[in-house]
């Protein structure tokens, strides 16, 4: 009977299953995270249909597709952890971790690209609703195509960059070449950074021409600040991975990078959502919003004129909330 065959003896100082294991914290931040952005997106979709009586908008599919992708994360997370990540890798077999762990971690890289990306897109999507104006038309359609070319490439990359395609996985195979898978997610990464600060940017001068009370200022506010946090764990994300990466305990440091890639995924969904929850606030938490809380979608709004300024408020607020149809031609 052949023995067990493992991944590395334990350092100086360590022994074989020591019994640590972050594998139920792993599973834990993947599921709760998913059932909190699954919430929003589900009160999203009743104050869309119910409350302002509006079509299914574009923003709308981008965001739901993100949040299958959310939810694909989570059996990919246990089939993960199946190959020994949040173990020790001393407690890992040869078996539980070649070709698994590979396989696994390609298929969790390309979920993860398209969630990202497919909230990004949700939000340029809602600032086609922001402003008429051709110049920030125009930046927001190209943003969208650098975004879709880029989780393109991204998926491409990291199918193709092994020549066989099956070294990926079997990456211990006899001849071959592979890319600096390293160098890749750093690059990819960083781009990602870019295009989040691109994307949180802006809107800036659109909402600065409004006029606004006090109460909805600091709403919009909270909104780019949610932009702000997705940026933060999206850099986060980035050094810690650069760690892990190189660490002798690999299948051990790896598991905080997926704390942080379950965290941006999910808080992409929440930051592209909580603009669409704004006549949910307006009509149940008035105190907070100001102004009535009778059906949001009852009340006329007032145009501005080119210049994009809003002289009703609540007018403001109301544009941003499709009716029948918010999308005018480029």
């Amino acid at each position: 009977m052949a023995s067990t065959v493992y991944v590395m003896e334990p350092p100086p100082g360590e022994q074989r299953f020591g019994g640590e294991s972050l594998q139920p914290n792993m599973a834990a931040c993947a599921i709760t995270t998913a059932i909190i952005a699954l919430a929003v997106v589900a009160l999203r979709l009743y104050t869309r249909f119910f409350l302002t009586e509006a079509k299914f908008q574009l923003d709308d599919a981008f965001v739901c597709c993100a949040a299958i992708c959310s939810i694909v994360l989570i059996p990919v997370s246990y089939g993960i952890m199946g190959t020994g990540v949040g173990l020790h890798i001393w407690d890992v077999t040869m078996e539980q971790y070649y070709p698994g762990l590979n396989i696994w971690t390609l298929v969790a890289t390309i979920v993860y690209a398209w969630a990202v990306i497919l909230s990004k897109l949700s939000i340029l999507a809602f600032y086609l609703r922001l402003s008429p104006q051709r110049w920030f038309r125009v930046i927001v359609f190209s943003l969208m195509g650098a975004a879709t070319c880029y989780v393109i490439i991204y998926t491409l990359l990291f199918i193709f960059r092994c020549n066989p395609i099956r070294k990926n996985w079997y990456n211990l195979m006899e001849g071959g070449s592979c890319m600096d898978s390293q160098t890749i997610m750093t690059v990819l990464s960083v781009l990602n950074i870019v295009m989040d600060v691109m994307t949180l940017l802006l809107p800036i001068p659109i909402i600065m021409k409004l006029n606004m009370r006090l109460a909805q200022r600091i709403s919009i506010i909270l909104i780019m600040s949610s932009g702000v946090f997705v940026c933060a764990i999206a850099i986060q994300r980035t050094v810690q991975m650069l760690g892990a990466l190189t660490a002798t305990d690999y299948t051990w440091e790896i598991t905080e990078q997926f704390y942080w890639s379950y965290l941006e995924v999910n808080a992409g969904i929440l930051c592209a959502s909580v603009p669409a929850l704004k006549p949910f606030a307006k009509r149940h938490l008035a105190t907070v919003f100001g102004g009535s809380s009778q059906r949001y979608g009852a009340r006329n709004a007032h145009s501005s004129g080119p210049g994009g300024t809003e002289q009703d408020t609540d007018a403001i607020m109301m544009r941003l909330t499709p009716k029948r149809s918010s999308y005018t031609r480029f």
